[in-house]
C-alpha cells in the first residue's frame, strides 16, 4: 500500500471530469508522502476544497480518498504550498522532522524528508494551484489520499 497523496492538475476540455476515478495511480500524478501531508496538516485545512465522494465543500484535503481544489481554494493553497517549499528549502539536504507519536515507544517517530525533492514538489504544486486561480473553471487539482 503507497503512502503517498497523489495530486493531479486536470484540464476539463482535455481531461473531462466526469468519472474521477480514472484519475488514480496517473502517471502524471505529483506525490508527496503521508508523514509530509501530516506535517503540513494545520495549514492545509486553510484550503477551501471539494469532497466529490459526499458532494459537499470542505476544508483541506481528505486523508484518505478525493478532494478537489478549484479556484475558490487556490490562491490560498498556491501561498501555502509555496510558503512551506520556501521553509524546507532553508533547511538541510536531509531534514529530520517530527512525526506521530508512538504509544508503544511513547515518544514522537521521526522522519527523513528529502529537501530538493519535496521543494520541487511544492513548487510545482504551488504553480499548479496558480494556474487553477487564473483558468477560470477551466482547470482543478485533484487529490487522491493513502
Amino acid at each position: 500500500m503507497s503512502l503517498d497523496h497523489d495530486f493531479l492538475l486536470v484540464d476539463r476540455d482535455a481531461d473531462g471530469d466526469g468519472d474521477l476515478s480514472r484519475f488514480i495511480n496517473d502517471p502524471r500524478s505529483l506525490h508527496l508522502h503521508d508523514d509530509i501531508i501530516r506535517y503540513m496538516y494545520d495549514t492545509l485545512l486553510w484550503i477551501p476544497c471539494y469532497n466529490p465522494s459526499r458532494r459537499e465543500s470542505c476544508m483541506g484535503f481528505n486523508m484518505w480518498g478525493e478532494t478537489i481544489l478549484e479556484q475558490p481554494g487556490a490562491l490560498i493553497a498556491h501561498h501555502i504550498f509555496l510558503s512551506w517549499a520556501n521553509l524546507f528549502a532553508m533547511g538541510p539536504t536531509e531534514i529530520e522532522l517530527q512525526g506521530n507519536f508512538d504509544l508503544d515507544r511513547e515518544r514522537h517517530q521521526r522522519f527523513t524528508l528529502h529537501r530538493d525533492e519535496c521543494n520541487a514538489t511544492l513548487r510545482e504544486l504551488a504553480e499548479y494551484a496558480l494556474k487553477i486561480h487564473h483558468a477560470q473553471g477551466k482547470l482543478f487539482l485533484y487529490h487522491f489520499g493513502v
